[in-house]
């Protein structure tokens, strides 16, 4: 299972803020984009209205290139790291896709972003000049489907949110697990490394980890979540969500 967002009203967020702040900050997802109205769009928001220094948005943005882009606010600059998505018609798109995005601080170096498509090192581009990365430090409540201002709606789906924060980064045997070739995940495979949240959203937007639940509106649930676990049984049935091969690149 997964859930579906309209790109007009449809939204998660945290039922309270939740704390991200560490060395080393990844943010694991699954996402599929509808290419029929591509627009500016937020997949996911972690960010509290207010301070910069705690800011995490990633998501989809048209204009000539779609483009899969990063940003982040740090002590008030602004960094968007940007990879080319593709022009729709795509076959990046209308297919689900792997995310992992890794923030790393280090007083001495700075901080550093760093991501993986589909289980794949991505070159990310900074177009937004000098880094001005900074280490989180505060809480915030985690948006999907939006920004937390309101606006900015995604139109796709969107599955398995998981965050880690600690001393290490994912491990590339970390990644590999999560993205497991394409064919799905299993639950054991995202409880590696520093897992803080873990959202299956799966048949509701409870938290399997850290104990913060999503409040979803009007977002649904559909079929074809790409993830293979225990925890994401079919409501009726009660047996795990087949794996829909076709729609995992």
């Amino acid at each position: 299972m997964a859930y579906s967002f309209n790109g007009s009203s449809n939204y998660m967020q945290s039922a309270s803020s939740v704390a991200f702040n560490a060395a080393c900050t990844d943010v694991s997802l699954w996402f599929w984009v509808d290419p029929a109205t591509l627009s500016d769009t937020i997949v996911f928001e972690y960010f509290n209205g207010s301070n910069f220094n705690a800011l995490w948005t990633l998501g989809v943005k048209s204009g000539g290139n779609d483009l899969l882009y990063l940003r982040h606010n740090g002590g008030g600059g602004n960094d968007a790291y940007t990879y080319p998505f593709g022009v729709s018609p795509n076959p990046l798109y209308s297919i689900w896709h792997h995310l992992i995005v890794n923030h790393i601080w280090n007083a001495a170096a700075g901080g550093e972003i760093t991501a993986y498509l589909d289980g794949s090192f991505i070159t990310l581009t900074n177009t937004a000049g000098a880094n001005s990365l900074s280490p989180f430090n505060d809480t915030a409540p985690v948006t999907l489907g939006r920004r937390i201002s309101g606006s900015l709606y995604f139109t796709g789906r969107i599955a398995e949110v998981a965050m880690y924060a600690g001393a290490a980064s994912l491990t590339s045997g970390n990644v590999a697990a999560l993205w497991n070739g394409g064919s799905g995940e299993v639950a054991t495979n995202v409880s590696g490394g520093s897992l803080k949240n873990y959202w299956p959203l799966c048949n509701n937007g409870v938290a399997t980890t850290g104990g913060i639940d999503l409040n979803i509106t009007g977002a649904t649930q559909v079929a074809g979540h790409p993830v293979v676990a225990a925890s994401c049984a079919d409501p009726v049935t009660g047996t795990p969500d087949p794996l829909m091969a076709a729609s995992v690149m």
